[in-house]
């Protein structure tokens, strides 16, 4: 018998091993060896044990108990195959009698399988496509996938590639993949948690780079498709690839949106749009477009960037007809609640605009030069890019513009704002207030496009003197840190371009990096990050006991950190 280059090996228990493989005759052999004695196959030779598959198909083996083996392998048709063994039975397939159970794959494709449990079998195999299928079965029911309903579960890799599956628990599963660039991807799945991977969005092990991609799936009878791909990069750079495609009798103009989402709520968005000849209107079927740059929020949050998602979404039409910018601001926001709020808790969405067409979408957003509600969502235009902000009590996606509130600051907290700490330094008369807040319930401040300074403090808004929280227990601390990154603004430290890094501070705070972390007394002022520096001063006023200072008096002049409060904050130098 001639065998593959592909030889499968299952071990029931520690005194046995079993081989399988499939000869040139597309029948599947198999092999035993027992303690204590030899193989039988250097005697008898190898045993067929039925198969009707491709010349040197690999075969899947797998041994959930001493007493069961199960076999998988891809057939001609595409449909996969299994045989299975037990204690005292022959095996199920001799004689060419080897079940289908669904799917419409590449012939021969290889087929992973694992048991988590002696009553769970998961299998999966990369498609036509490019992406990963998975079909499971449990003890009492039969397989998901028969009749072809094999659950896509994301990825864009060359056609049949292998997956290498293992089970580190009966409640985890774990994928790995190599993409078209050469780099292996994983995706993983825990008992109450879906696969996270789903949507394209399988993680590369390059600690060095991410890359994307992302499908553009159009409805049924639109003949348009293509692909959306990011690479970022540790150093901060970046390149965009869009491709688009069109298969039909018209063209098509379309604006493709892609974002790419991080549990801390940062968001990098790019829009392309383009058209796609038809066969009828003439004009090239393919549109390819790049762009590469850098921004130095990619480094600055990396760990938080390695495990972001990409989302795409599109506007699509016969060619002549364009789409809405607010459904596309849309999209972005729902990105961000999707994936920030639930994961960080606490995060303030931010979009970034990483294309120059995704720039232009932000500078003309019409949303009155200060902020608007969009798809039930606050949005911000700040610098060139979004921030997304909620009201005080109101759940996500449920904001009405009745429903934010803003005023000027009173006579009475700007006295107090002064005499406590900043001396006459505040620019109390460009200070507005108001209930919003982060996405997670943090309060945040932005230069608005009015030249003003907007203060959001949520829940502290009606009064901002008297209100404490778990982060902020004396009364006033929090309106101190927020008029600090007033202060900020005004004396040209809080630049249009920082906004977004103190705000994504903020959701890493949340997710355990300490950017508020206050260093010890003497450091350099200009060195301090935005939130260390808003620390120091709502600390000293509050005499907040430290690991520097563990005793200290509220708004001592005799602490070690007042120099930053005489000789910056009332000085006003940065």
């Amino acid at each position: 018998m001639e065998t593959s280059r592909f030889v499968s090996a299952a071990a029931r228990q520690h005194g046995s091993l079993d081989l399988f493989t499939a000869a040139n005759d597309g029948v599947v052999h198999t092999a035993w060896w027992n303690a204590g004695a030899d193989w039988p196959a250097i005697d008898i030779g190898w045993r067929p044990i039925g198969g009707f598959f491709p010349k040197g198909a690999p075969v899947s083996a797998v041994a959930r108990t001493p007493g069961n083996l199960d076999l998988f392998v891809t057939g001609n048709d595409g449909v996969v195959y299994t045989s299975w063994w037990s204690q005292g039975h022959d095996w199920s397939g001799v004689g060419n009698r080897w079940r289908p159970i669904g799917g419409v794959f590449p012939a021969g494709a290889p087929v992973s399988a694992v048991a988590r449990t002696p009553g769970n079998l998961d299998l999966f195999v990369t498609g036509n496509d490019g992406v990963v299928y998975t079909s499971w079965w449990s003890h009492g029911h039969d397989w998901s996938g028969v009749n072809n309903t094999w659950r896509n579960i994301g990825g864009v890799f060359p056609a049949a590639n292998p997956v290498a599956a293992v089970a580190r628990g009966p409640g985890n599963l774990d994928l790995f993949v190599v993409g078209h660039d050469g780099r292996v991807y994983t995706s993983w799945w825990s008992a109450g948690h879906d696969w996270s991977g789903l949507g394209n969005n399988w993680r590369s092990l390059d600690p060095e780079r991410i890359v994307l991609s992302q499908r553009v799936v159009t409805p049924s009878g639109t003949a348009l498709g293509g692909e959306v791909t990011f690479i970022l990069r540790r150093d901060g750079t970046y390149t965009v690839k869009f491709h688009m495609h069109g298969s039909g009798l018209v063209g098509y103009d379309f604006t493709v949106t892609a974002t790419f989402v991080t549990p801390g709520g940062l968001t990098l968005v790019a829009r392309h749009s383009g058209d796609v000849g038809g066969t009828t209107g003439g004009g090239p079927r393919d549109d390819d477009h790049e762009e590469r740059g850098f921004n130095p929020l990619i480094r600055a949050n990396w760990e938080d960037i390695s495990k972001g998602r990409l989302l795409v979404s599109k506007d699509y039409s016969p060619a002549g007809l364009a789409g809405e910018v607010l459904e596309v601001v849309s999209d972005i926001a729902k990105g961000v609640l999707t994936v920030a709020a639930g994961a960080a808790g606490g995060a303030l969405g931010i979009a970034i605009a990483l294309t120059a067409e995704a720039g232009k979408l932000f500078e003309e957003l019409g949303v009155g030069s200060v902020f608007g509600v969009i798809g039930g969502v606050v949005v911000f235009a700040v610098g060139g890019t979004l921030l997304l902000a909620t009201v005080a009590g109101v759940a996500v996606g449920a904001v009405t513009n009745a429903m934010v509130k803003q005023r000027r600051m009173t006579a009475e907290e700007a006295a107090f704002a002064d005499r406590e700490v900043f001396g006459g330094r505040l620019p109390a008369d460009r200070i507005t207030l108001t209930n919003l807040s982060g996405i997670g319930g943090r309060a945040f401040v932005a230069p608005g496009g009015d030249g003003r300074i907007y203060v959001n403090l949520g829940d502290g808004y009606d009064t901002p003197m008297e209100f404490t929280n778990d982060s902020n227990p004396v009364k006033g601390q929090l309106f101190i840190h927020e008029l600090t990154h007033a202060w900020q603004i005004e004396h040209g430290s809080f630049l249009p371009g920082l906004v977004c890094q103190g705000v994504v501070n903020q959701a890493l705070n949340t997710l355990g990096v300490g950017v508020y972390a206050v260093p010890p007394p003497g450091a350099a002022w200009s060195g301090m990050s935005l939130e260390a520096q808003a620390s120091v001063v709502d600390q000293w006023f509050a005499g907040e006991k430290t690991p520097s200072v563990p005793f200290r008096q509220p708004a001592d002049p005799n602490d070690p950190y007042f120099g930053y409060i005489r000789d910056n904050i009332r000085a006003g130098r940065t």
